[in-house]
């Protein structure tokens, strides 16, 4: 399998935010090489979301509805794959607190970078987006979040006990899809 991927700063205007890119594109290369996928990364320009999408509340700015960002994405004159990367916080209906959404089928996908931690480690927050995007990758191409092999699958969820999406799960689990994912794909396994 090979991807022509184009990382998208999506509203996504962070103190070392060239740095951060591109240490996500290296540790996404990688993982895609290691879970038997070729990729061509190209980071773009930053686009700006449409306001409407955008709402300030006290103590942060959220995207209150993440399927039309991600459709605002998906629209973008760019050949490939859009994997865009914003600063705000998402939520949705379901949860207050989204780290990333995708969709079978569709060649984009969106990820929160306010939600994956405080932490002033720069690379840690960027393995956690790194595998992040693994795990929306494999919604794009028709694979379901399952716990067969827990947290030895990218395809685990990221939810705790309580419905919340943790950024501590993220460390947890491993940026390879397993072996029946692996299956589902049709990547030689390892």
């Amino acid at each position: 399998m090979r991807l022509k991927i184009s990382l998208i700063p999506a509203s996504f205007s962070i103190e070392n935010r060239d740095a951060a890119l591109g240490k996500i594109a290296d540790y996404l290369e990688t993982y895609l090489q290691e879970n038997g996928i070729e990729a061509n990364i190209e980071i773009k320009e930053e686009v700006k979301l449409p306001t409407g999408l955008i709402k300030k509340l006290k103590h942060s700015t959220v995207i209150t509805d993440d399927e039309s960002a991600l459709e605002f994405i998906e629209g973008l004159q760019i050949d490939g794959q859009k994997f865009a990367i914003t600063q705000y916080k998402m939520s949705d209906e379901v949860s207050p607190k989204v780290i990333g959404i995708s969709s079978p089928g569709r060649p984009a996908l969106l990820i929160s970078w306010e939600s994956l931690g405080k932490e002033n480690d720069l690379d840690k927050i960027c393995i956690r987006a790194a595998k992040e995007i693994m795990h929306e990758l494999g919604h794009n191409l028709g694979i379901i979040e399952h716990h067969t092999w827990g947290y030895e699958c990218a395809m685990v969820e990221t939810e705790d006990n309580l419905g919340n999406f943790s950024p501590e799960n993220i460390d947890k689990k491993t940026y390879k899809f397993c072996q029946d994912c692996r299956e589902k794909l049709k990547i030689p396994q390892q």
